[in-house]
Formats: C-alpha cells, structure tokens, sequence
C-alpha cells in the first residue's frame, strides 16, 4: 500500500534517521572528534614549540683579514659589522698589504675554523673597484653559512669605508640612493597599504584551495554513500512510503549537514590548539613572537571593512556553497543504476568541481576586478570565493547578498 502524502513529505524524517545512522558509525567518531584533537595537538605544539629557548650556539672561528685598499681600516671597523652574539668567541688577525694565498698557506692545518678574506683594491681605466675575496682552506670545517655571512660583514666594512673616504655623509648617501615610489589612487579613495595589498590577493587564494580539496573530499563521499543506498532493500521500503524527492533531498541535507559540522569542529579544534599554544608560549617566554599571530593582529587590523555582517555572510556564504556541490554529487549520484557506473558518475562531478575551482582561481590570481561579481554569482564558482570576498571587502556586502541569493 502506498502512503505518499505530498512530494516533500517526510525529508525531515529522512534526514533525522540518515544522521543518526551516521553517528552510530566508527568514522564519525574519527572524523567528528579524534581530527579536531589531533588539529588541536598539532597547532598547539607547533605554536608553543618554537618559543622554545635554545642554547644559543658560539661560533670561535678565525678569520684572517687581508687588506690591500690602502685605507688601513679593516682591522678597526670589521668588528662593528658582523653579529656580536652570535660570533661571541670570533677572532681576527688583520695584515694590511700582504699576499692572500701566502695567509692560507701559512694556517696551521690544526686550525679547522680558520679561513681568509682577501680585500683587494683594483682600477681599470681610471675606474676604482674593490674585491672581496673568501678563501676557505681544504681542511677548514667552517659551514658555507658562517663564512658567507663574515664576508658580507666585510662587504658592508667596505662601504662604509669608501661612503667615509668619499666626503659624502651617509644621510645623503641615504638620500641619493632612496628609490622612487609611484601609485593610483580614485578620487575620494584612500591610497591601499601593502598590507591590504597582501590580505585581499592571498587570503582568497587560501580559501579557495581549501574549499576546492573539502569540496573534492566530501562530494564523492556523499556522491558514493547515495549510490551505495539507492539499490538497497531499506532504500526499497522507505520509497513505498515517501516520495523519491523527499528521500534525496533529506539524505543529501543530512550529510551536508554533518560534512559542515566535522568542518567546523576541524576549524574550532585547530584555532584553538594555536592560540593556546601561542598563550603558553608567551607565558613561559614573553619576548617569543610568533609571526602567524602577529600576521592574524595585522589582518584585523587594517581589514576596515571586517565587520559582523561580513562574517556572517562569509560564514553563510562557504556552508551554502558547500551544500551546491554536495546537492550537485548527489544528484549525478542517484542516476547511478549500477555500482560499477559510480567512476563515471564521479568524473562529472569532478569536472564541475575542477571547472569551477579554475575559473574563480584564474580570475582572482589574474586580478579580474570586472569579473568578480560573475564569479560570485555563479553556482559552479561562487563557492570557491564568495566567501573569502566578502570578508576581506573585494565586493560589496549587496554583491555578496546577492551571490547568496543565487
């Protein structure tokens, strides 16, 4: 006997029974709690672990200096220019016209933290220029990184050498040398920051990367778990009794529904196993700065558009957009009549998928600015960035209304 009261009828019933089916399943508890733990464990430790104090190392190298400019100042100005603390222990020994090649041959083999730096002043028609020249014996266990930071610390030693013999002060050494910087601006607008440069290029970038691989993810999970059902007995009875359009819709609102909840548990799980960790970090040691939180203060900061109603509709705007593809897999997975037809059933789904995410990349990467309000609007784009959008102000909040309206 068929008992079908109106074509929507029963989707509510459907969807409380598909996911509590789904909570009784050993996934969910690994989806739903053990990765927000583990998200939570991982950004903790990789917020807290750096601020970690480490014994600072102590280089004793021995740098012997060779200074054939004829300004005899190397041996009193180098020890300005390179790093006190960490080259603590570093000592040199300066001869002012000698042979460079003789220098190394003279250096004890026992002396394994030993090299040369050769200065040499050269003219080439009436043309003065200067050498700096690192010479590393063959038994020398001195790192690459050590060497070449001295002998930039001897590079900088010559500048400010040939800047003190030249009668120009370095103020307007300063002043000769400042680059010229040029920028646009519309009338009544003010001038973009390099920081709001950065924010509105990358942070919709980053999320569109991240929605394309959960999009990709959980769509051929729905898509996978529809066809799986459709041929069941139990698919069977429930159709004697509901429409067709009430089953999909209820099953597909179902695991939208517990997709987006894991997602957000993922997101809680993570943000706050960072910031906590960034809390005990700063407690056991207040001079440790983390550059992540510091670049989040910065992006609040300076967004002057980042306001409660974005955030709401940025929010709205990635569940509704996850819910397009999740709709979209499950309805290209309910015309699967064969287990076998599920491959096939999920490369279209994918090209949706890759088509969307492409477009919307492109045109962001590209800066676009005319296409923007099409690719917000668009079903197949709009979820890889409305959402990111809308917070960072590249559109209006109107635009982004309307983007969800569609």
């Amino acid at each position: 006997m068929n008992n079908k009261k109106g074509r929507f009828k029963g989707t509510g019933t459907v969807f409380a029974f598909t996911l509590k089916h789904a909570m009784n399943g050993k996934a969910f508890m690994v989806m739903t709690v053990i990765i927000p733990l583990l998200l939570f464990a991982g950004l903790f430790m990789a917020s807290y672990l750096p601020s970690i104090e480490k014994d600072e190392e102590v280089f004793t190298h021995k740098v012997y200096i060779v200074d054939n400019t004829e300004f005899d100042a190397m041996g009193d100005l180098f020890d300005s220019f390179y790093d006190k603390e960490k080259y603590d222990s570093l000592k040199t020994v300066t001869t002012y016209g000698g042979d460079a090649e003789k220098t190394v041959a003279a250096i004890p083999q026992t002396e394994t933290d030993s090299f040369v730096i050769s200065i040499d002043k050269t003219e080439t028609d009436g043309v003065t220029a200067f050498k700096v020249t690192t010479i590393v014996p063959s038994w020398s266990e001195v790192p690459e990184k050590e060497y070449s930071e001295l002998s930039n610390a001897a590079v900088s030693c010559v500048d400010a050498i040939k800047v003190s013999t030249s009668g120009i002060s370095y103020e307007k050494l300063m002043y000769l040398s400042s680059g010229i910087m040029t920028d646009v601006i519309k009338a009544g607008e003010e001038a973009e920051t390099l920081q709001d440069y950065l924010i509105k290029n990358i942070v919709p970038m980053v999320y569109c990367l991240i929605i394309y691989m959960i999009v990709l993810l959980y769509g051929q999970s729905i898509g996978k778990t529809v066809a799986a059902e459709k041929n069941s007995r139990l698919m069977e009875m429930i159709l004697t009794s509901i429409h067709p359009e009430a089953l999909i819709i209820g099953k597909i609102l179902a695991m939208c529904f517990e997709a987006v909840a894991q997602i957000l548990l993922w997101i809680i799980g993570a943000v706050a196993g960072f910031f906590f960790g960034d809390y005990v970090a700063h407690v056991s040691n207040p001079e440790y700065v983390n550059i992540v939180s510091e670049a989040v203060k910065m992006f609040i900061e300076n967004q002057t558009s980042f306001s409660a109603a974005m955030i709401v509709a940025a929010i709205l705007a990635t569940i509704f957009g996850f819910c397009i593809f999740g709709f979209l897999s499950g309805l290209i997975a309910s015309g699967v009549g064969k287990p076998e037809e599920l491959a096939s059933a999920n490369g279209v789904y994918q090209v949706f998928v890759i088509a969307g995410f492409f477009i919307a990349y492109f045109v962001m990467i590209n800066e676009k600015v005319m296409l923007y309000p099409v690719i917000c609007i668009l079903p197949v784009t709009s979820p890889f960035c409305l959402g990111a959008m809308v917070l960072v102000g590249s559109i209006e909040l109107w635009q982004g209304i309307a983007g969800l309206a569609v």
